[in-house]
């Protein structure tokens, strides 16, 4: 299913998502009970929360944990090995 999520951005929402479960043969009265549940509900707002103290902006982000912080790293220093240098001592 995530395979068709990052695959098909454009088309998100629930028609999609109900389309795509039918083409993935899933059992669509547990796939909506689910993803529509307090636990994936809580799980979300735990992310929320997280984003919101981290101040993170959008996806994708790379964070570091350097001892008891984070540190959030650009997808320009993990390619260009900037990440390695930061790290040595």
């Amino acid at each position: 299913f995530h395979d068709a999520l990052f695959s098909n951005q454009s088309r998100l929402g629930e028609d999609f998502y109900q389309e795509t479960a039918k083409t993935l043969s899933l059992n669509l009265k547990t796939f909506n009970s689910d993803r529509k549940g307090e636990a994936s509900l809580q799980a979300i707002q735990k992310d929320l929360d997280l984003a919101e103290r981290l101040a993170l902006q959008g996806t994708p982000t790379f964070l570091l944990q350097r001892g008891n912080s984070f540190e959030v790293i650009s997808l320009n220093d993990l390619q260009s090995g900037g990440l390695r240098q930061a790290q040595a001592p």
